[in-house]
């Protein structure tokens, strides 16, 4: 069984926030240092920008590791508390080559009086 999930919001944030990184890098790191040393202040904010980005993928990466972990214990654990309530379910279902088993006699003629 597949189970969806969007991460819209969380990457909405990562991004929101490596781009805040990566402007403010830029703005203070390239900015305040160019006119004193240029070829240290494009350094630093190429540095400082790959930085910026690096770290937003690694959590990124991150996250999404989590998150597929969780998803995976709970799927497992519903797996298993499904497997262990319900016996038919070792049948098979109707329609995967397996028979529909017949209803009990006692059970039915009980039923009937």
């Amino acid at each position: 069984m597949p189970v969806a999930l969007d991460r819209r919001g969380t990457l909405a944030l990562v991004a929101t926030a490596s781009g805040l990184a990566t402007f403010f890098t830029v703005l203070f790191a390239g900015s305040a240092l160019y006119p004193e040393a240029p070829a240290l202040g494009i350094g630093a904010g190429i540095a400082g920008v790959g930085g910026a980005i690096a770290a937003a993928r690694a959590y990124w990466a991150s996250s999404t590791r989590k998150v597929r972990e969780r998803i995976s214990a709970v799927m497992d654990a519903v797996g298993e508390t499904l497997g262990q309530s319900d016996p038919i379910s070792a049948r098979g279902k109707i329609g995967d080559g397996a028979e529909a088993s017949e209803p009990d006699a006692s059970v039915v003629g009980d039923a009937e009086r």
